[in-house]
Formats: C-alpha cells, structure tokens, sequence
C-alpha cells in the first residue's frame, strides 16, 4: 500500500514538472515574440538591396506586395532590385546592403517600426537627388507627418502610405532650395519606418550616395566616434538641428590622441529654434 502511495506522489509530481515546462515554454516564446517586431529593409528603387541573413530560414516577406504571408528566405543573402523586405527577425539584427553599380554603395541596419525618427543630413539644393523613403509594414493604410528643418525654416507635409507599401518623397519637393536638411517622421497610424538616401548629381550624372542614419529621439549629449583627420583632410562640417520653438546652447568638444580641447566659437554657441546649422 505504502509503495503504491509513493508511485502515486511520484507520478503527479513528474506530470506537474512536465506540464509547468511546457507552460513556461509557451509563456517564454509569446513573450519573446513580442519583445521582437518584424524588422523593415528598405529598397530606395533603381539599385540592387542585398539582405544579410542570420540563417536560412529566416521568414521574409517583400513590399510593395498584395500578398502578407511570410516565407522562408532559403538563403543567407536575399537579393532584391525592386522590393523592400520584412523580415522575422526573433530578436536577432539584419543589414540591407544596397548599391548603385558604378556609383555608390552602403549599408544600414534593418529597423523595427520606429514612434518617430530623425535625419540630420542631405540637401536639397540643385545638386540633391536626395529622398526620403517611407515603409508601411502594417495592414492598414498609415498616416505620417513629415517634418522640414533647414537653415532658414521648419515645414510640414502629411503624407498617406498605403498597406504593405512603400513611399518616397524628393527632399527638393520638401525644402527647395536648401543646403542643409534635418528631417522629423512622426506616424500617427500605422507600422512605418524610414529611410533617407543622400544622393547628389550633376545634371543626369549621379556623384554619389549615402544612407543618413536615423535617431529615434533627442539627447543632450551626443558622441561622434570614427572622425579621420590628417593634413590632407580639407574640411569637416558639423551639422545641428534644434526642433524646439527656443534657442539652445550647445559646446562642441574634440577628442583626439592630442587631448581634449574646445576649438574656437564652439564654446556656448547659439543655436536658433527650429533652425538646421552647419558648422
């Protein structure tokens, strides 16, 4: 009778352990799931995007497209030359890798959605053939404000993104005639995140390109590592956006393997409300 019992209490207490496993596995696995959002690589049109891949078997699924379902990649390096891609990203980063033959080439990290974004860069001057590259990953159609600082005024455009589609705006329909472009995203509906692509040409010739990278918020303190500079080094430009309605005052110091030091007129500068300066 006694071994019985005991056969008893060791039955229930394996099929309690084995039942609070599975429970916390599917509790960990939602929860993993939703600490980690699909990430956006974007195509900016008339050049080739190559998407690194931790694995294979990645889920993916491209836009502008009528079709939502996810697919397994079946590759490490998804080629793309029309479409953006989503991917299932569980927690692990990708890198879209994009280039234009001949021309230009770059690299930007892969986002999830993003509450606002801000760009510091670009121009929209004759030269620029710069602009702003909008994904809607979401469902429904998404709302967004896109906001202008240059150095002489601040605008505002709001745009419609269609579901699972992309968008793309000229920075010289946004700031005509402005040299230096500080850009604001702000969805209101939607699953969006941006891109801005920093082109300049002559004429039909393009010159070059780069990916602006984006901040999804302001700091007061803002480190700039990976600055070369030598006597064959012509001119670094420093470019500051204040957003805000009032003036600010920033100090610029330089870190080098000579010291620390704050270099002439950047020390309490004045920086002018909503105002892009170049320095």
């Amino acid at each position: 009778m006694k071994f019985r019992r005991l056969i008893y209490l060791i039955s229930v207490v394996a099929a309690a352990t084995v039942i609070g496993n599975l429970l916390q596995a599917d509790g960990d696995s939602r929860k993993y799931s939703e600490n980690y959002p699909e990430l956006v690589c974007p195509n900016i049109g008339g050049a080739q995007t190559q998407v690194s891949l931790t694995t294979s078997k990645k889920l993916v699924r491209f836009l502008p497209s009528k079709n939502y379902k996810f697919v397994p990649a079946k590759t490490n390096r998804l080629l793309t030359n029309s479409s953006s891609v989503i991917v299932d990203g569980a927690g692990t980063s990708s890198m879209a890798w994009i280039s234009k033959s001949g021309v230009w080439a770059g690299g930007v990290n892969c986002l999830a959605p993003q509450e606002q974004q801000f760009f510091v860069g670009a121009t929209a001057d004759i030269s620029s053939k710069a602009k702003l590259v909008v994904i809607n990953a979401g469902l429904s159609a998404s709302i967004v404000d896109v906001i202008t600082f240059s150095e002489s005024a601040s605008l505002k455009k709001t745009i419609t993104i269609g579901k699972n589609q992309v968008g793309s705006l000229k920075l010289v329909t946004l700031a005509p005639g402005a040299k230096s472009v500080a850009l604001q995203v702000i969805p209101r509906t939607g699953r969006v995140t941006s891109y801005l692509v920093d082109e300049r040409g002559r004429g039909l010739q393009l010159l070059g390109g780069d990916i602006v990278n984006s901040q999804s918020g302001l700091n007061k303190n803002l480190w700039i590592p990976g600055i070369a500079h030598s006597s064959k080094t012509k001119s670094h430009i420093l470019r500051i956006l204040n957003p805000g309605a009032a003036a600010t005052i920033i100090t610029v110091e330089v870190l080098s393997s000579d010291g620390r030091y704050i270099p002439v007129g950047l020390d309490n500068r004045k920086i002018q409300g909503g105002k892009v300066a170049d320095i």
